[in-house]
């Protein structure tokens, strides 16, 4: 169980340096751009034809997600969204998108804000399932 544990955390965290790491900038013929603010997200999740956009606007949508998990697991309550176990990787980017396609007044926020944002208006009202009772003995 500890082993599992300890597993789940450094996935987590793994995600979490993805996040990080993502943060800069990256280049795609024939431009150059970053993932810093929503209009950049979307920029790069709309680019359907270059593998490297696909690639990076999945890994930034889950990297945030992973973050969030952490931050529960690290404290009781402190996961913002929870999703339901049937949704796909592929949802949770058409949310995001949609999101930030109905929002062009916010895009110039940071965007890892934004997909919590995005998320957690699609999905907020599974927040509670996020908190998991104690096992019986």
């Amino acid at each position: 169980m500890v082993l599992i544990r300890h597993a789940v955390v450094r996935a987590n965290l793994a995600g979490l340096v993805l996040t990080c790491l993502w943060s800069g900038p990256i280049s795609a013929a024939p431009s150059t751009y970053s993932l810093s603010t929503g209009n950049d997200l979307l920029v790069v999740c709309e680019d359907e034809a270059s593998n490297l956009s696909i690639g990076a606007c999945y890994g930034f949508i889950l990297g945030v997600l992973s973050r969030d998990r952490l931050a529960g697991e690290l404290s009781p309550g402190g996961q913002i969204v929870c999703l339901p176990a049937n949704v796909r990787n592929s949802q949770t980017k058409d949310v995001v998108v949609q999101y930030l396609k109905s929002h062009p007044n916010s895009r110039h926020y940071e965007a890892g804000q934004l997909v919590m944002q995005a998320l957690d208006e699609a999905f907020g009202s599974n927040r509670f399932a996020c908190v998991q009772s104690p096992k019986a003995k």
